[in-house]
């Protein structure tokens, strides 16, 4: 009998990393659980993870405590210094990292399907994908903004309650399923399978982090914008603060990005190494489905996923997480390419569904445009460009190039692509920023001096 695999990156053994959780945050929640003042806790974990924020001084004693004591750390000129250049590189490409975190960063971790186990269970992504998805980006947004260390703003508070909601989320998946009333747990599941580890492991944690930087990284590159080692390193470094703050234990921070890829790369064969992919294939439907809310086809969805999810590592990531699901209606997209064809036949196939689809894209962008343009009227003065204006002119340049009775074409099919992907994340934002979240106390927030950047 072949033996196990060993994942083990400079001492660090992975399998024994899944067992290992988030004690600190884990004690106070099942304290809580514990308490004879249940009832009233636990409607104020409900409020917290449906409101936009929370106060410490609302929560019960052992959160209270817990979170006083996570707020009361310090951080040096040094720290605070690299969280600001940090901040200059998401003003300056926040665009594209929201692009890449819908196009590259999450549907490629959803290869990983211990981890992606949690989502399904807990029905976050699969039932309420538009929620788990805003979430997501919300959370990005608020621990890039302005001062988001500072104990009373709202970057550190979100991480931190993304870190309790993490344990609670523990708690229910292990120690209390089955008994669970909660009618947000899937009933049809009654139990965590130990064989994938314990949920929301310190693998699941870091390795989640590190996508935070390094994907974005990757993405930058594949968009031919690549940032400089020194946006690098301080984007990296405050993504470690975050890490610290969200439950990730020091050993697994490791000083370099060149360290930090070779454990993520080790921790991505390890998590990919399992023959089942059913929560991932979920996962990534569901994504697909909330990212046609930003005027995307699916098929112009699939079609960006498929550039921005090849690797040379897992080539086959593209087809194995969402050909179950678009394979059959979508069969040009996933056939693989054969020796026998001819390279400039396939380019000019693949240019003019590109064409295409970016055309009817356009269309949308525009009339979604007018619409901006009708709710907010200028008040003083000629109407000034926003942010949507300056995509459609992307747009509308990308398609003189890519349109096969213009014989002025210029240009690259590639780098023209390129514009186009850099572009995107400028509508996704644009409708993030109109998007008022049902069930919330408030729309998604984007701080007053980023749209004021970003023409919004």
């Amino acid at each position: 009998m072949e033996a196990p695999k060993k994942y083990e990156y400079n001492g660090i053994n992975l399998e024994q990393l899944r067992k290992i959780m988030d004690p600190e945050a884990d004690s106070a929640v099942v304290s809580l659980y514990n308490s004879k003042a249940f009832d009233q806790d636990r409607n104020e974990l409900k409020a917290m993870a449906q409101n936009d924020s929370f106060a410490p001084e609302n929560l019960p004693p052992a959160l209270r405590k817990f979170v006083e004591n996570e707020l009361s750390k310090k951080f040096t000129e040094d720290d605070i210094k690299q969280f600001e250049l940090a901040r200059e590189v998401w003003k300056e490409n926040g665009i594209q990292f929201v692009f890449i975190l819908f196009f590259r960063a999450l549907p490629y971790t959803y290869m990983a399907e211990k981890p992606a186990n949690v989502l399904r269970l807990t029905q976050l992504l699969v039932t309420q994908p538009m929620r788990r998805v805003f979430e997501t980006a919300q959370f990005v947004f608020d621990v890039m903004d302005k001062d988001w260390w500072q104990p009373e703003n709202r970057g550190i508070l979100t991480a931190l309650k993304v870190r309790i909601m993490h344990a609670a989320m523990r708690y229910n998946l292990i120690f209390n399923f089955e008994k669970s009333t909660n009618k947000d747990l899937n009933p049809n599941d009654t139990s965590w399978n130990y064989t994938w580890g314990n949920p929301i492991s310190q693998e699941d944690l870091i390795a989640t982090n590190q996508c935070f930087s390094l994907e974005y990284f990757k993405g930058m590159e594949m968009l031919g914008q690549p940032l400089n080692e020194e946006q690098k390193n301080a984007w990296f470094y405050t993504w470690k603060a975050i890490g610290r703050i969200m439950g990730v234990q020091e050993n697994l921070l490791l000083p370099s990005v060149d360290q930090a890829w070779g454990l993520q790369k080790t921790i991505y064969n390890h998590l990919f190494d399992f023959e089942d992919h059913t929560s991932g294939i979920l996962l990534a439907k569901a994504l697909v489905t909330c990212l046609s809310t930003f005027l995307l086809s699916t098929r112009f969805i699939l079609i960006i996923m498929k550039k921005m999810l090849f690797d040379e590592n897992h080539p086959d990531l593209f087809y194995q997480v969402l050909g179950p699901s678009f394979g059959q209606e979508y069969p040009d997209l996933f056939r693989k390419s054969r020796g026998d064809e001819d390279p400039e036949t396939v380019q000019e196939q693949e240019k003019q569904i590109f064409f295409d689809e970016l055309s009817h894209f356009n269309e949308k962008v525009k009339k979604y445009n007018e619409d901006i343009k009708k709710d907010y009227p200028q008040t003083r003065g000629e109407q000034t460009e926003n942010l949507v204006d300056l995509q459609v002119n992307v747009f509308d340049e990308a398609l003189k190039d890519l349109d096969p009775n213009n014989p002025n074409q210029r240009g690259l099919m590639s780098d023209i692509i390129k514009k186009v992907m850099n572009s995107m994340g400028g509508v996704i934002i644009s409708v993030l920023a109109r998007y008022f979240r049902e069930g919330k106390q408030s729309g998604f927030r984007i701080p007053t001096d980023l749209r004021e950047h970003w023409q919004l």
